[in-house]
């Protein structure tokens, strides 16, 4: 199922909301026009009320939902500071390895680090590409698994084996853990019934207004403002890889930049 917001740029997902909420409020206030010259004191107070219970309605909503996304970033920061903590690990055990055997499980970390750097680039959307890079990813932490296992039947080496072993057994489960965090996020219905939450309230606001036969007033309009924002805020957290949130490229960014610095020597060493 194509999820419409998830694929939005920021800026147009602005202007729209700005838009759509400064147009529930115009039509709100036509619909209290009719009724302004009929209303009565008491249905005045009701619709008062109303108005009341949509915003505190709304206010709910937008804390139930802006939890919600907040749960689901943490969660995708700790699997990634995980997964860069088990990569750091793996990469030092992998000296306990014997010459040679070490610099090629390094090379295959290096070119798995890449290969998660630049899927770390793509959108969710692009599920086929994004679903070919994990493959690959697969493959060489499949390739560095034989290289361990390899020099983990060499006699004598039981202790350094067991320890290669259990940090790329790590490795391995942070990765899966780090791609299934991935891809669980808000679910786009949760964020369109808050949008309509928040049409309905500031409609609710504009036909209030008339029957109370004023304008609605600036702060009505600051308050459309500072929960467009708090809404773009929630979705820009809902949103992996597309928001400002953002921290799993650059963690990703400085363990290649570390990798790549580590690996130089090994590229001379092996073409000599």
């Amino acid at each position: 199922m194509t999820e419409v917001l998830y694929a939005q740029n920021r800026v147009l997902i602005v202007v729209g909301l700005f838009a759509a909420m400064h147009l529930a409020l115009e039509s709100g206030y036509r619909v209290g026009a009719r009724r302004s010259d009929t209303a009565t004191a008491s249905g005045r107070g009701q619709i008062s009320a109303i108005e009341g219970a949509m915003l505190g309605l709304l206010a709910v909503f937008l804390g139930f939902t802006f939890s919600l996304a907040r749960q689901r970033s943490d969660r995708r920061g700790d699997a990634v500071v995980q997964q860069v903590n088990a990569i750091g690990t793996a990469w030092l055990r992998v000296d306990l390895l014997p010459p040679g055997a070490d610099k090629r499980s390094r090379l295959l970390m290096r070119d798995d680090i890449d290969n998660r750097v630049a899927e770390s680039q793509m959108a969710l959307a692009d599920a086929a590409t994004r679903g070919c890079w994990l493959a690959r990813s697969a493959n060489i932490s499949a390739a560095l698994w034989r290289e361990v296992a390899a020099n983990a039947r060499t006699e004598g080496r039981l202790h350094a084996s067991g320890l290669i072993v259990r940090a790329l057994n790590d490795l391995i489960d942070a990765f899966s853990t780090t791609a299934s965090v991935i891809d669980k996020h808000v679910p786009e219905v949760v964020l369109l019934r808050l949008l309509l939450t928040f049409a309905t309230a500031i409609a609710t606001v504009g036909v209030a207004s008339d029957i109370a036969r004023h304008l609605p007033p600036p702060a009505v309009v600051a308050i459309i403002g500072l929960i467009v924002l708090m809404t773009i805020l929630i979705i820009d957290r809902a949103r992996p890889r597309r928001g400002l949130l953002r921290i799993d490229r650059p963690a990703l960014l400085e363990l290649q930049a570390t990798a790549a610095a580590a690996a130089a020597p090994v590229h001379g060493q092996l073409g000599s």
